[in-house]
C-alpha cells in the first residue's frame, strides 16, 4: 500500500530527486589531433620568353623603311622610337644593317642618318658596345662594298663618329682593317679621316684636339706609310690636330 503518499506526491518527489541530483558528466571527448600543415603548393616558374631576334631580311625590310621615312620627315625621336621598336636583342645587327644600307645612299642622306644615330646614343638607347660590335661585324664586308660604292669608306667613317665611338676604341670598330695598312692607301685612311672630320664638325676643333692629346692617339697607324700621313691629314685639313706629323 501505498499510505498517505498519493501518486501525486510520489511524481513530485521522483521530479525533485532529479532536480537535486548531481549534474551528469559529460562524456570525455577524445583529443582533437591537430590540424596538419600543408607545404604550400610550389608555384610554376614559366620558362624565359625566347629571344625576339629577327631575320636579316625583315631586318633589311625595317632599316630600309626607316631611313627612307627619317630622310623625309627628319624627325629625330621618330627615328628613336622606330629603333627602339625593333628590340634590344636586334640593336646589333640594326646597327649592321643601316651601314649596309648607308653604302649606296647619297652624302645627305648619310649626313642625316648620323643625325639620327647620334640621337640614339644622346638618348641612352644603344649602347657604345653595341654600336661598336655592329660597326666592327660590318666592317669584314667594306672593301668589297667599296669597290661598287665608291663613298663607301666615307660615310662607314661618318657612321663611326656619329655613334660617338671614343678614340680608343676606332680601332675595334674598324676590326681588320685598322691593321690592313700595307697599301699606298690604306682602306683605314679614309674612314679615318671622315670619322675626325665629322667630330670636329660636332664638338669642334679645340675640344677634338683636347681628346686626340687625352687618349693619345695615334693616326699615324691608320694611314699607311709614314711618307703619305702628312699629305693625308693635310688634304683632310686635320694637320692642325696633329702638328707633332707635320
Amino acid at each position: 500500500p501505498v499510505g498517505t503518499r498519493n501518486m501525486f506526491d510520489l511524481l513530485i518527489n521522483d521530479e525533485d530527486d532529479e532536480s537535486h541530483a548531481p549534474p551528469r558528466a559529460e562524456p570525455a571527448k577524445a583529443p582533437s589531433k591537430p590540424a596538419e600543415s600543408k607545404a604550400p603548393a610550389p608555384v610554376p616558374v614559366s620558362a624565359p620568353a625566347p629571344a625576339k631576334t629577327m631575320d636579316t631580311e625583315t631586318m633589311q625590310r625595317k632599316i630600309k623603311g626607316m631611313i627612307d621615312e627619317y630622310t623625309s620627315i627628319k624627325d629625330d625621336m621618330e627615328f628613336v622610337e622606330c629603333f627602339k621598336e625593333l628590340g634590344e636583342d636586334n640593336f646589333q645587327l640594326a646597327v649592321f644593317e643601316i651601314a649596309n644600307n648607308l653604302m649606296d645612299r647619297r652624302y645627305s642622306h648619310t649626313e642625316q642618318v648620323a643625325k639620327g644615330m647620334r640621337a640614339l646614343r644622346t638618348n641612352n638607347v644603344l649602347s657604345e658596345d653595341t654600336a661598336v660590335a655592329g660597326l666592327a661585324e660590318y666592317s669584314e664586308l667594306l672593301e668589297d662594298m667599296a669597290i661598287d660604292a665608291p663613298n663607301a669608306y666615307k660615310f662607314f667613317g661618318i657612321l663611326v663618329a656619329s655613334v660617338r665611338v671614343p678614340l680608343t676604341r676606332v680601332a675595334e670598330a674598324l676590326g681588320d682593317l685598322a691593321t690592313n695598312v700595307a697599301a699606298s692607301q690604306p682602306p683605314a685612311m679614309p674612314i679615318v679621316c671622315a670619322y675626325i672630320k665629322h667630330c670636329v664638325e660636332v664638338e669642334g676643333e679645340d675640344r677634338m684636339r683636347d681628346a686626340v692629346a687625352e687618349a693619345k692617339f695615334d693616326v699615324a697607324k691608320f694611314l699607311g706609310k709614314d711618307s703619305v700621313v702628312p699629305s693625308a691629314l693635310k688634304s683632310n685639313e686635320l694637320l692642325s690636330l696633329f702638328p707633332q706629323l707635320a
